[in-house]
């Protein structure tokens, strides 16, 4: 690890991470809905000016391997996003 903090520009995860970029020229009101507790997930709830809204699912998924950490923290990702959907779905089907 120490090696790695001394090479210059750190990638990848631990050091990576997820983030939305938008305009503010755009006046969108943001919301964040929910965040995955390893901060590979997060949901994000975006209404514009018009009225139109979206929910955006942002993930930064592991990279693929053999290893069984990599069908963990893959399932961890999928159950988040599973989560969200079932969320929406709960809240359409009040309305």
């Amino acid at each position: 690890m120490a090696e790695k903090l001394h090479s210059g520009l750190l990638t990848g995860h631990p050091f990576g991470g997820i983030g939305v970029l938008i305009n503010k020229e755009l006046h969108v009101q943001i919301r964040v809905l929910d965040v995955m507790y390893k901060c590979r997930c997060a949901s994000i709830h975006c209404v514009f000016p018009n009225g139109h809204s979206v929910v955006l699912c942002i993930t930064y998924f592991p990279c693929a391997s053999l290893a069984v950490d990599y069908d963990c923290e893959l399932t961890e990702c999928l159950g988040f996003i599973e989560a969200v959907l079932i969320w929406l779905i709960m809240i359409l089907l009040l309305y």
